[in-house]
């Protein structure tokens, strides 16, 4: 019964700070930014904020909610100065079962998918469908042709662009070349410089405060 010694409490400080966050119950002011954005609404490439918001995939997350939030934000495209393109891939992606994955969670009778996620077939990405989903997603974006995709910002987590683009979206070139990419890794090593694209490429470190 010694809750304390046995430290088996829930901690407050993701509830109080960072939940409300990732569910977009916290406003701010940008930073004091005059910057326009408008954030789109992606539904299945952006369910799962909670989940989705640990480690370094949840920069994808945080950018998106924070933007979402912001005093930034603005819903007239035509004032717009950026769009932001909300996808949680690379949770989405690792939340695909593979035989690593079995364990006593597994539901009865099937030794891959989860009983704790629920409906987890229908949450997670299939690997050989990444690309025709990213070209999903990119069709999907009304004002992307507007300037050739130049004021659309995409974030790319984990190991940068040698896994997001050399897995799973290899033909980014006839799609989205001139789009802004944030990533948490613009060089991976072992990758070379060939895995970073050229121009419009910002970085940041993979763990974020707000």
């Amino acid at each position: 019964n010694d809750t304390l010694g046995a430290n088996w409490t829930i901690p407050r400080e993701p509830l109080d700070v960072q939940f409300p966050l990732y569910l977009g119950l916290y406003a701010n002011d940008c930073a004091g930014s005059k910057l326009k954005l408008f954030v789109y609404e992606t539904e299945k490439f952006s369910r799962g904020s909670v989940f989705c918001s640990a480690g370094q995939w949840g920069v994808e997350v945080l950018l998106h909610r924070y933007f979402a939030a912001s005093t930034c934000r603005t819903y007239n495209p035509d004032e717009a100065d950026f769009f932001i393109v909300p996808d949680y891939r690379a949770c989405h992606l690792h939340l695909a079962p593979t035989y690593h994955h079995k364990g006593l969670t597994r539901l009865e009778g099937d030794d891959f998918h989860s009983q704790i996620i629920r409906n987890h077939k229908e949450k997670y990405r299939q690997p050989a469908q990444t690309e025709d989903l990213f070209k999903e997603l990119v069709a999907s974006l009304e004002h992307f042709d507007r300037k050739r995709g130049m004021d659309h910002i995409f974030i790319f987590s984990d190991q940068g662009f040698i896994v997001n683009f050399t897995h799973t979206f290899p033909s980014w070139r006839d799609h989205i070349p001139h789009s802004v990419f944030l990533t948490t890794e613009a060089f991976t090593p072992g990758a070379g410089l060939a895995a970073t694209p050229p121009g419009r490429t910002l970085s940041f470190q993979a763990t974020l405060t707000w």
